[in-house]
């Protein structure tokens, strides 16, 4: 059926995806060196390989593939600096803005925080493993702890569905489950 895929790609020399996929390797492999592909960036992907969570080899392979496209379409600011950290800031990022819906953001610009309070609220699903990592549990917990130490009413409630191994890791004095 490759030569299904070669028709295919002779008919367009601009392909768009969503995430890390395996096109633009298997573009130029089909001999398609001028295909032109353009990754959105929206998910953890680009964190986790700028901070070595995949590991040394597993890393490295992920970001050579990562490095094969010819421009990146990045959901924020903060996907947009951590794709030119990983391939540079001369390759071709644009950077997309979030969307909230105007009635929530209207809603949000009137909200005026307590920060007399004790009580932190963090919503953060898991379940478990790196997500934990990602979602900031452990510079969190961290604070939290910190914090104790100069003001023990402290309370830090976490809420989401993680795995007991995650609960039992992190939770302690001042902070629950």
């Amino acid at each position: 059926h490759a030569w299904r895929l070669r028709r295919r790609v002779a008919a367009n020399d601009v392909y768009l995806s969503e995430g890390l996929q395996f096109a633009p390797l298997l573009l130029r492999g089909l001999g398609r060196r001028r295909v032109r592909t353009f990754m959105i960036v929206s998910n953890e992907t680009p964190y986790f390989l700028l901070s070595g969570c995949y590991g040394r080899l597993k890393g490295m392979v992920l970001r050579r593939l990562f490095a094969a496209w010819t421009g990146y379409l990045c959901l924020g600011r903060m996907e947009r600096e951590i794709v030119q950290a990983l391939v540079g800031a001369d390759v071709h990022t644009v950077e997309v803005p979030g969307f909230i819906r105007r009635e929530r953001y209207d809603a949000f610009q009137h909200i005026a925080p307590d920060l007399g309070g004790r009580r932190v609220l963090s919503i953060a699903n898991g379940p478990g493993g790196f997500r934990a990592w990602y979602k900031g549990l452990d510079v969190m917990t961290a604070a939290v702890r910190r914090v104790r130490e100069r003001q023990p009413d402290v309370v830090l409630d976490i809420v989401g569905n993680w795995t007991p191994d995650v609960v039992r890791q992190y939770e302690g004095p001042g902070i629950a489950f």
